[in-house]
């Protein structure tokens, strides 16, 4: 979501006290030549080159499991997003709920409130108010200070604080952690963009939430934990120094040596714990690619493109080959593998059949031939188009004849603009008027397109 490509990176683990940033964050880094998603582009540029999500503010969600579960403890949530508008009554960003217990953050209108309950004390409020506008990319951060307020920071100022001290029971449930939806239905869903989703364990400072929003790294994860630790386990691709080497403890299988001072990054899978009391520092930062916590959260699968249990949820600006069966967007502009579409008899179109690009007809009935264009609905569905979002397509006559003409026709909540007859190649028709025509299907509201005939 900008989500990394990698997907499940812990950060940050290098705290003595096992902080943890358990980030559900996928990234791209798709260059647009320096464009913006939104036009009215009024904050930093955070997520035009990177991969996001298209929501339609009906039914798209994305499920990532039910691992982000979060007990008494302290913890930040970091979302960056783009409403297409600030005028539904209610939006989750995210949320993750069951059986009464539940988070998550939520626009309502323009405001941005806190989903927070603990199924006895529901301290669920609006955190900042008027501060969203549409088609605006926010970057946001919550912090939940479990025994006092709740924070929240939009592109790094603060912007509002509830009190949750009261709602100290375990927020642990059953429910999926789901983006772009309450958890599950859809009856609060998000329409627009989500770029950015991740958790944190620990309580950000205010200094802290601009260097994660800067993709820095706080300053006391910089150099690592100054506190030894004399057993545990070691974490693969964190680098360890051995202060005092006990006999008994053998690192050599896991990229070290059994000298004391010796610097090394675990490696391997044998062993992966130490007893003997051996005395260890963990240096530096690192990613982790799974934690117990978040071991079970689908997010990336590179060879389709899934960042979770995707449902109608469009990519935008993903990096990935076509080959990956992706639909691209750069810049708005939809890109998609090529194919032709080729038709013999009259027919009512499908979506797959419009955006390949180019449809073909080749007829011998001796009269014109519909072809019906999907409704609204059908064609909302599949696409999750913003509205005033469009795609173009060609279709190109090949019938011999010149009766066999081919007409455009309207579908249920679909209408058409412009001349809808597209000659044949005859030399009585399409040497004068052209045998094919280039088409723009727009969205005007929600389960509603018109196409129009443009050459």
């Amino acid at each position: 979501m900008a989500f990394l490509t990698d997907l499940i990176k812990q950060a940050f683990t290098t705290d003595s006290s096992s902080n943890v940033a358990l980030r559900a964050k996928i990234e791209g880094d798709q260059n647009l030549g320096g464009g913006y998603i939104s036009n009215d582009q009024t904050t930093t540029n955070m997520m035009s080159k990177g991969t996001v999500y298209r929501f339609d503010g009906s039914d798209d969600t994305i499920a990532a499991g039910d691992a982000q579960d979060i007990t008494t403890g302290d913890f930040a949530i970091h979302v960056k997003f783009a409403k297409e508008n600030v005028t539904d009554a209610n939006a989750f960003i995210v949320n993750k709920e069951a059986g009464g217990i539940g988070y998550g953050l939520e626009v309502r209108a323009d405001d941005l409130w806190i989903r927070f309950d603990d199924n006895t004390t529901d301290t669920t409020a609006i955190i900042g108010t008027a501060v969203f506008t549409a088609g605006v990319e926010y970057d946001v951060f919550a912090t939940f200070d479990r025994s006092g307020n709740a924070t929240a920071y939009v592109n790094g100022i603060s912007v509002g604080t509830v009190a949750i001290s009261t709602s100290n029971l375990t927020l642990t449930n059953a429910g999926a952690f789901t983006i772009g939806s309450e958890t599950g239905g859809t009856t609060k869903p998000f329409g627009g963009e989500i770029g950015l989703v991740e958790v944190y364990n620990f309580l950000p400072t205010a200094a802290e939430v601009l260097d994660l929003i800067s993709g820095n790294l706080p300053f006391k994860w910089q150099y690592g934990s100054q506190t030894a630790q004399t057993s545990g386990t070691l974490e693969i691709g964190q680098e360890y120094i051995i202060d005092d080497w006990i006999t008994a403890d053998d690192f050599t299988n896991v990229g070290g040596l059994n000298v004391d001072g010796t610097i090394f990054i675990a490696t391997g899978t044998t062993p992966t714990t130490w007893t003997n009391s051996s005395s260890l520092r963990p240096l530096g930062a690192v990613a982790l690619f799974s934690q117990d916590s978040i071991s079970d959260s689908l997010w990336l699968d590179l060879a389709n493109a899934n960042h979770g249990d995707v449902t109608g949820a469009s990519v935008l600006n993903y990096k990935g080959a076509h080959s990956d069966g992706v639909d691209l967007y750069t810049d708005r502009k939809l890109i998609r593998p090529f194919t032709v579409s080729a038709k013999t008899t009259a027919a009512t179109l499908t979506i797959a059949e419009l955006i390949t690009g180019i449809l073909t007809g080749t007829h011998t009935a001796g009269a014109t031939q519909a072809y019906t264009l999907p409704t609204g609905t059908l064609t909302d569905a599949a696409l999750g188009m913003a509205v005033n979002d469009s795609f173009d397509w060609t279709l190109i006559n090949l019938s011999a004849a010149a009766a066999d003409t081919i007409t455009v026709t309207a579908g249920s909540g679909h209408t058409v603009v412009g001349n809808m007859i597209v000659q044949s190649v005859h030399a009585s028709t399409g040497l004068i008027y052209g045998s094919s025509g280039m088409f723009r299907t727009r969205k005007t509201a929600a389960n509603t397109f018109v196409t129009y005939r443009i050459t």
